[in-house]
C-alpha cells in the first residue's frame, strides 16, 4: 500500500516535498522474531562492530559483516521474507511508476533494550550501499516487537520536520534510502527488535564497492 508523507510549504523559497513509501504486511514476524532472538549471541561474538572500538553488545554495527538471509537454510520462513521483499518492491515500483529492476539486498538485525541505546538519525544512501549518492535507491525495514515506539522520517529541507509512524509488529516498509530516519528510544522491559535492509539495482552490485559481498539477488 502507498503512503505518501506530505511537507508542506508557506514561503516561496521552501520546495514541498511528498514522500512515498510502501507498506505491506508479514504476517509470520513472530518466525522472524525467534530467528533474530536466537541468532543474536552468534551474530555479536562471530562478527566485529564496525568500528573496533564500538559496543561489543550493539548487534546493529555489525550490518556489514552478514546477510541474515543467508541463514535461509536453517530456518525456511526467511526463503519467504526474500520473496516478500521482492514482492514488496515490485509494488512499490509500480505505485510510483518505477522501472522494476534486477535487485540485491543486504539484511540485518536491530535489537533495542529498555532504555539502551537506541537508532539515531542517519540516511543509507551516503554509506551502507558504498556507491555514489546519485545511485541512492530503495531502503527498508519490518517491526517484529515493539512497544509504544515510532520511527520517524524526516523532510530533507528541514530535519527538524518529520512524520513518526507507528512500529506495527509486521509492518514492512520501503522507502527512498536518502531519506534521513530515526527510531524512538525504547522505555519498555521488551526489547524493540526489527529486521533493516538496502535494495541496489545490479548495476550499483556490479561497480567496485567494499560491501558487495553482503548483498544477495532478490527474486526476479
Amino acid at each position: 500500500m502507498k503512503l505518501e508523507l506530505d511537507f508542506e510549504s508557506k514561503s516561496p523559497f521552501l520546495p514541498p516535498i511528498t514522500i512515498p513509501l510502501n507498506v505491506s504486511t508479514f504476517n509470520k514476524f513472530k518466525e522472524l522474531e525467534y530467528i533474530v532472538l536466537e541468532k543474536e549471541k552468534e551474530i555479536l561474538e562471530k562478527y566485529v562492530p564496525f568500528r573496533e572500538n564500538d559496543s561489543k553488545e550493539w548487534l546493529t554495527n555489525r550490518q556489514y559483516s552478514y546477510n541474515l538471509l543467508d541463514y535461509s537454510e536453517e530456518y525456511p520462513v526467511l526463503v519467504e521474507f526474500k520473496k516478500f521483499i521482492y514482492e514488496s518492491y515490485i509494488e512499490y515500483c509500480n505505485s510510483i511508476g518505477a522501472p522494476v529492476e534486477s535487485v540485491y539486498s543486504n539484511c540485518w538485525a536491530n535489537i533495542i533494550k529498555n532504555n539502551g541505546r537506541t537508532i539515531t538519525a542517519h540516511a543509507h544512501a551516503h554509506a551502507h550501499i558504498d556507491a555514489p549518492l546519485n545511485h541512492a535507491y530503495v531502503s527498508g525495514n519490518i517491526c517484529i516487537n515493539a512497544v509504544d515506539t515510532k520511527t520517524h522520517y524526516a523532510n530533507p529541507f528541514l530535519p527538524q520536520s518529520s512524520y513518526g509512524l507507528k512500529n506495527i509488529p509486521g509492518d514492512l516498509i520501503l522507502f527512498p534510502s536518502w531519506v534521513s530516519h530515526w527510531v524512538d528510544e525504547n522505555l519498555s522491559d521488551t526489547p524493540r527488535v526489527s529486521i533493516a535492509f538496502d535494495i541496489i539495482t545490479e548495476h550499483v552490485y556490479n561497480l567496485p564497492r567494499s560491501v558487495k559481498n553482503n548483498f544477495r539477488k532478490l527474486q526476479g
